[in-house]
């Protein structure tokens, strides 16, 4: 990647979410080609595993054909509404749940437990466990918020998910997510 196209490149970037199991660059590549060329596609994979995280990058040679896909939709692939936004650099999206979680005080301020409880209040505004920080009500913005949890055990259902995430406030949607 040279210096003087690697910008233009980025530009022409979005961020395909919510993939289904079976989707593959092949069926991206198919689906967005419609749209405008595909300089490239690549489907995120654990790096231990290789199996796909749900999630891809597609890459077009025109940044008017990512305007075009925005403007059209919702896109469906393999009989799934994908989540499409347009790619951020890395350093300029919004700081992830991960970060939060460190930042909150869980272990990592030497503190016992709580660290998920901690994370969950400093995400949605409120004062922190350990380690939380300022508090205030959350902000419209806020309450826009989306969790990622993984790792759940086989035997966890919606129910389950909604039982235990209804003691931080109202749960606006959930879904889960088990390999075939």
């Amino acid at each position: 990647s040279s210096m003087s196209g690697g910008n233009s490149v980025d530009l022409a970037k979005i961020f395909v979410g919510g993939l289904s199991w079976q989707t593959n660059e092949d069926s991206l590549r198919y689906h967005f080609e419609q749209y405008g060329e595909v300089a490239s596609v690549e489907v995120m994979r654990d790096r231990n595993t290789n199996q796909p995280r749900g999630f891809a990058f597609v890459v077009f040679k025109s940044d008017e054909t990512v305007d075009l896909v925005m403007s059209s939709g919702p896109h469906e692939i393999n009989h799934k509404i994908v989540d499409v936004k347009r790619a951020q650099a890395r350093g300029q999206a919004p700081p992830s749940i991960h970060n939060v979680v460190a930042a909150s005080g869980g272990a990592a301020d030497g503190g016992g437990g709580g660290g998920g409880e901690a994370a969950f209040n400093a995400a949605m505004g409120g004062g922190g466990g350990s380690g939380g920080g300022g508090g205030g009500p959350a902000s419209a913005e806020q309450l826009k918020c989306k969790v990622f949890v993984g790792g759940l055990p086989l035997h966890l259902d919606n129910d389950g998910l909604q039982n235990f995430f209804s003691q931080f406030g109202p749960i606006t949607d959930d879904e889960c997510f088990f390999p075939a």
